[in-house]
């Protein structure tokens, strides 16, 4: 019977617990599946092995590639008359761009499939004279 004068114990009170971690476990979670999912939308340039460049001119020529509306990628210089071969060449997809330079001045542009090149085993002839 609980009156005005009833005794009440009072009930066990226990500490607060700390959760101060949740949150930057979270933040940290989210950050971490974040990079995974991003990961697997990057996929890397597949490489070739080697190409290899064959320059008869008799001066040195800047050669650069790309795929149709893409940036140039510098692939080589070639020394005067002889043969270059670079290693760990990005593949820039099916059809080849491929642009002879000597300095500034541009001595032509060549458009070649993938299939061509390979089946050429990725040799590329600079040529004597501009198309």
């Amino acid at each position: 019977m609980n009156g005005p004068n009833a005794t009440v114990t009072p009930t066990g009170v226990r500490p607060a617990r700390n959760l101060s971690w949740v949150g930057p476990a979270l933040v940290i979670l989210f950050a971490a599946l974040l990079m995974a999912g991003a990961a697997h939308l990057l996929d890397e340039p597949s490489e070739l092995g080697s190409v290899q460049i064959v320059n008869p001119v008799e001066r040195s020529v800047d050669v650069d590639v790309k795929q149709p509306g893409g940036p140039w990628l510098p692939l080589a210089a070639v020394e005067p008359q002889s043969t270059t071969t670079v290693y760990d060449v990005v593949d820039v997809g099916g059809e080849w761009v491929i642009r002879f330079r000597v300095s500034d001045d541009v001595l032509a542009k060549v458009r070649r499939s993938h299939d061509n090149l390979d089946q050429d085993h990725w040799r590329i002839v600079v040529p004597t004279r501009a198309d």
